[in-house]
């Protein structure tokens, strides 16, 4: 451990996932798959990733896993499509790297992916329901809160095929007061609150509200991917109010795959597997 206090933060994650990938290699030669795997140093740099990619062999590549941040993404992306070769994005969510790449493949779903997991959940359960999407007053809050009416208004998504449509109000909320709040609850129906909101201040304004009303009203909360690293989340609200989040990645401590990944990790590392390393061996 103190050995690691000196590896950058960043660096460290980059690791953690290549070490995932090296046993998922090793599991593929048994498999009777050998690949030529070549690691390059990006260094955290635009420059530096656009001059490795002028080596001859990298035209020849089959395909490419990274880089891991945005700005380098971009010069690397651009010479994947212009030799016709597949490129993993493994941690980006972002859909603005490139545009019309077929070449370019993201393994992390973007943050509209997941609202629309949100609505397939919501419409395909539960009984009689409405959707309160709530958000603040700023361009991206509302542009995701605004994707809840076209996936009721469509009532098919492509990765889903036809769900029922599920009416959908859109507050955007400004510290409202709980009569204010209670005006978009209905008491007949399950009210589904859908809060497209990364403010700490507002989530724990709004769920605080929310918490003084729940014995009134049916209310399931339904949060971003980045609420659980909030420190101001009061989980004894979220646990009342219902909460679900939909996250980017899950491991699923019961399957013996996985029992048998963090068995072999702790053999190859000697330390306990992170998320990233996880995430590299699946990739």
């Amino acid at each position: 451990n103190a050995a690691m206090d000196s590896v950058p933060e960043n660096s460290n994650l980059a690791l953690e996932f290549y070490e995932g990938m090296l046993l998922a290699f090793d599991k593929l030669k048994l498999e009777g798959i050998s690949l030529n795997v070549k690691v390059l140093d990006t260094e955290n740099s635009p420059e530096v990733a656009a001059r490795l990619l002028q080596s001859p062999e990298m035209q020849a590549t089959d395909v490419i896993v990274g880089p891991i941040y945005n700005k380098e993404l971009k010069p690397v992306a651009a010479f994947a499509q212009q030799y016709k070769i597949p490129i993993i994005a493994p941690l980006s969510p972002s859909g603005s790297v490139t545009r019309q790449n077929p070449y370019y493949l993201v393994a992390n779903p973007s943050i509209e992916a997941q609202c629309a997991a949100i609505y397939h959940y919501i419409a395909s359960g539960y009984g009689k329901k409405r959707i309160i999407a709530v958000c603040a007053n700023k361009p991206n809050e509302t542009a995701l809160a605004d994707l809840f009416f076209g996936f009721s208004g469509n009532a098919v998504l492509p990765e889903t095929g036809a769900t029922p449509p599920v009416m959908v109000n859109k507050l955007i909320y400004t510290f409202q007061n709980s009569a204010a709040l209670e005006s978009y609850l209905s008491d007949t129906e399950d009210n589904m609150v859908v809060v497209t909101s990364f403010d700490p201040l507002l989530i724990h304004d709004l769920t605080s509200k929310l918490n003084q009303l729940r014995n009134k009203y049916r209310i399931t909360l339904f949060g971003m991917p980045n609420w659980l690293n909030l420190e101001t989340i009061d989980f004894g609200y979220m646990a009342n109010l219902n909460l679900h989040l939909p996250l980017p990645f899950f491991q699923n401590k019961l399957y013996p795959a996985n029992t048998e990944f963090k068995r072999n990790y702790l053999y190859a590392f000697q330390t306990q597997p992170s998320e990233y390393a996880r995430r590299g061996y699946d990739l």
